[in-house]
């Protein structure tokens, strides 16, 4: 697993000091009658015309370009794999929209880890701090406004855009952007298919032209002088533009300040079923479609709505599921039905679940929440929380989370194998009473790690017998004194029990501190 790497990393680099860093009325002209000698006879009501809302015109229509601004962040991520340390910091430059009332609308995936955050008008004469009022990582999206209220001035002269109606894949719209910060271009957009972003329906749509510099990052998709989307991606070789529609635009401006981050996981795998054999022994007939669940996540909205391992889901909120998953949406077209669980509704309401069990046919409610992700074992950590660590002795212990194993994947390019196998043995340590998973990640070299440099990678099973249910209670147990000052661990690899003297471990952690590791735990991701 690379462990040389890690340790010539660790040993050269990381024991050096660190310092983180939006008519008129028309009515019908009836000529009077000239006077006969027939009285006259009272006309028929007259038919009132059809009236069709005329398209504004160009000089109606608010200056989209001129809503725009520049958001620039100071970016710095932690270091998971060497949790005492953050990376180098970094600058992030976006596109703002300015929806009016002092707040910028911007992509959001770098606000939570952002040290800093600046808007600027698209010249640079004007530069100001401003803070993060709110933003969401799943949907990408980001709420900006002024840090001091007296810097509201360089919204003089911006243009408000207003939210408009959500586009549907086939729909033509005008991308908005500048020159050099002084000359406004508008780009045609024709929209294509629909796609998805890290779980979420995005729509793609081609530009007439290629899209300049940054405008791929947060730009303003206009129809009709009114915000329809807002750019976040682009492939420059087929000029194909990824946009974040104005539902889910209108979904995150709608949210209360204190209201939770993403968007729901049901806590089901699913699998497609095209299988003539499988079907049948699930007594499917030929008309029956939707998806099989090969495995629910006990601590999930599904399984608390009764949902089980075997049980084939065949709608959701009413939309027809087909053999290989997917479902119609009419804005974006054919979508994954993980997709679809995770788009039709917010966090906090409830979605319909049509299944079948045993030729069966159910219904039921999911409760909508993120329980399957963070009361997983495996569970995944906010990006802005910092990582939680403990060193002892030269020994570095740290929870078990997605983040440090998509960090390690990175770094290492492979996974160890002790990892992967604890995904299939959730279930059995849960009901063991296991709450997180404490790992031995690191074995820095110093006297008293002679000889543990095989230990990295590693499940701690178990300190001085005991199973540390949770990560607090793992650095409890290390802690407490023994009768001989020797603490004994228990890991699921070879040599599988080794054993510290409490004495070795608190003198190489005074030479840890001299070497340049200051901090040594970290207990709270607050601290």
């Amino acid at each position: 697993m690379h462990r040389l790497l890690f340790i010539l990393a660790l040993s050269g680099l990381a024991l050096t000091g660190c310092n983180p860093t939006e008519r008129t009325a028309i009515t019908k002209k009836v000529d009077k009658k000239q006077p006969t000698t027939q009285p006259e006879q009272p006309l028929p009501p007259a038919e009132k015309p059809a009236v069709t809302q005329p398209e504004p015109s160009a000089a109606a229509l608010p200056d989209a370009s001129a809503s725009l601004l520049t958001v620039s962040l100071t970016v710095q991520d932690y270091n998971r794999v060497m949790p005492w340390e953050k990376r180098a910091a970094s600058s992030v430059k976006h596109i703002g929209v300015y929806l009016g009332e002092g707040k910028v609308l911007t992509l959001g995936r770098d606000l939570g880890i952002a040290n800093y955050v600046e808007i600027s008008l698209p010249d640079s004469t004007r530069t100001v701090s401003a803070r993060v009022l709110r933003y969401d990582r799943d949907l990408n999206l980001g709420l900006l406004i002024v840090e001091d209220k007296q810097d509201a001035t360089i919204f003089e002269g911006r243009t408000a855009l207003s939210l408009g109606e959500p586009l549907s894949r086939t729909d033509k719209a005008t991308l908005h952007c500048t020159l050099n910060g002084t000359q406004a271009v508008s780009i045609d957009l024709q929209g294509e298919v629909g796609s998805s972003e890290l779980g979420l329906p995005r729509l793609q749509m081609r530009a007439d032209q290629a899209v300049p510099g940054n405008y791929s990052h947060g730009a303003p998709v206009v129809v009709n002088g009114k915000l329809v989307g807002i750019s976040c991606g682009y492939n420059a070789a087929s000029r194909q533009l990824k946009v974040i529609n104005a539902d889910l635009i209108g979904r995150f401006l709608s949210a209360a300040p204190e209201a939770p981050q993403g968007v729901p996981i049901a806590g089901v795998t699913l699998v497609e079923l095209t299988d003539p054999v499988f079907r049948s022994y699930l007594k499917l007939n030929d008309a029956s479609t939707g998806v099989y669940i090969s495995k629910v996540d006990p601590a999930g909205a599904a399984a608390a709505a009764g949902l089980q391992k075997g049980d084939v889901i065949t709608s959701v909120e009413g939309l027809k599921i087909d053999n290989r998953g997917r479902c119609e949406i009419p804005l974006y077209g054919t979508m994954d039905v993980t997709t679809v669980m995770r788009y039709l509704k917010p966090l906090g309401e409830t979605l319909k679940v049509t299944y079948s069990r045993d030729g069966q046919e159910h219904e039921t409610v999911l409760q909508l929440n993120r329980d399957a992700e963070e009361k997983a074992l495996i569970y995944t950590e906010n990006a802005e929380d910092a990582p939680r660590y403990f060193i002892w002795g030269g020994l570095v212990f740290q929870p078990l989370t997605t983040n440090y194993m998509n960090a390690l994947q990175q770094e290492a390019k492979a996974l160890p194998i002790e990892f992967m196998k604890l995904s299939d043995q959730e279930e059995e340590l849960q009901k063991r009473g296991f709450k997180e998973l404490t790992v031995l990640t690191l074995v820095v070299p110093t006297k008293a790690t002679l000889g543990y440099d095989g230990c990295d990678f590693a499940l701690v099973e178990k300190v001085n017998g005991k199973e540390p249910h949770s990560f607090q209670e793992f650095v409890a147990l290390l802690q407490a004194p023994t009768e001989s000052g020797m603490v004994e661990i228990s890991i699921n690899k070879p040599p599988y029990r080794f054993y510290m003297e409490s004495a070795a471990a608190e003198q190489a952690n005074s030479e840890l501190r001299r070497a340049g590791i200051i901090n040594l735990q970290r207990l709270s991701e607050k601290e």
